[in-house]
């Protein structure tokens, strides 16, 4: 290799799929992040608006080098889905102990797979028996 020739790229996700990409072509993972509020959450809400909690959500995803893709309030167990696009695992964990720690929300997170991934996954094996079979 020419001393003066860029190094090659490499990448560290080849898992990940070309949709999930940022405009500089970084490669990123989505997850779905799961919310419930507390009784205090809900009167945040009331108090601010479902609009202003978007926005909210959608700056501190954005100021993580995330996109947030969509933002929905739900009936049921869960009272606010978000699927945003952030650059890796730990940003991810680091976005949803960051709102847990206010009390007032309890966070899940999912990583998404695209059915390519999926693809992609079933053609590895580790071998793996259920107990007794």
């Amino acid at each position: 290799m020419d001393a003066a020739a860029p190094l090659p790229v490499v990448c560290l996700a080849p898992w990940r799929d070309a949709a999930m990409t940022t405009p500089k072509g970084i490669m990123m993972p989505k997850f779905l992040f799961r919310a419930s509020l507390s009784a205090e959450g809900v009167a945040g809400v009331l108090k601010e608006g479902g609009t202003a909690r978007k926005k909210v959500v959608g700056d501190a995803i954005t100021k993580l080098g995330g996109n947030m893709e969509a933002f929905y309030f739900a009936f049921g167990d869960e009272d606010v889905l978000v699927v945003a696009e952030l650059p890796d695992d730990e940003t991810a964990a680091a976005f949803a102990m960051e709102t847990s720690s206010s009390g007032r929300v309890a966070v899940s997170t999912t990583v998404l797979l695209t059915p390519e991934q999926v693809d992609q996954a079933r053609g590895k094996t580790s071998g793996w028996r259920a107990p007794g079979a």
